[in-house]
């Protein structure tokens, strides 16, 4: 009961900085980051935030674009996945590119308030253990769409 208290409270507090900031929240400047999508159902398509990025079928928000990710620090983002995905919960699985174990996250779907844009929201707190090259694995029904993000090391800039 407390995470989902939590989740809701992140979300919340994720939806109240895209308003505050001049739609700079999500888009982050970063361009490079973009998914790859191994369904038919994906695409380009125009996102109704500025703040949010990502393409059919799965849309991000989060503070930077996963731009200050690094080891050890939690990281918060919020996920829309507008294929008519409305299960319970969502799980990304994130791989690094050296190798080692995968490492899941799971989140519990919730409805935001006031009028967003349509589809199903799933905040996530991400933790990654090590620095480097990673790929985040959103599955949604029958789509599965991949994001790379770079890691950076823990450090006082990271710290947060």
């Amino acid at each position: 009961m407390r995470s989902a208290l939590l989740l809701v409270m992140a979300l919340l507090a994720l939806l109240a900085l895209a308003a505050c900031d001049d739609g700079g929240y999500g888009g982050g400047g970063n361009d490079s980051v973009a998914p790859t999508a191994t369904s038919a159902a994906a695409g380009a398509t125009p996102t109704p935030f500025p703040s949010e990025s990502g393409a059919e079928p799965v849309f991000w928000r989060s503070e930077d674009n996963f731009a200050s990710l690094a080891a050890g620090t939690e990281y918060k983002a919020v996920f829309r996945i507008t294929n008519g995905y409305e299960e319970d919960t969502l799980t990304v699985v994130a791989d690094r590119a050296a190798g080692g174990q995968p490492v899941e996250f799971t989140s519990n779907r919730v409805v935001p308030a006031g009028g967003d844009a349509p589809g199903a929201y799933y905040p996530m707190t991400i933790l990654l253990p090590q620095p480097g090259a990673w790929q985040l694995t959103v599955t949604a029904g029958d789509d599965e769409v991949t994001i790379p993000v770079d890691v950076a090391e823990p450090g006082p800039a990271s710290a947060g």
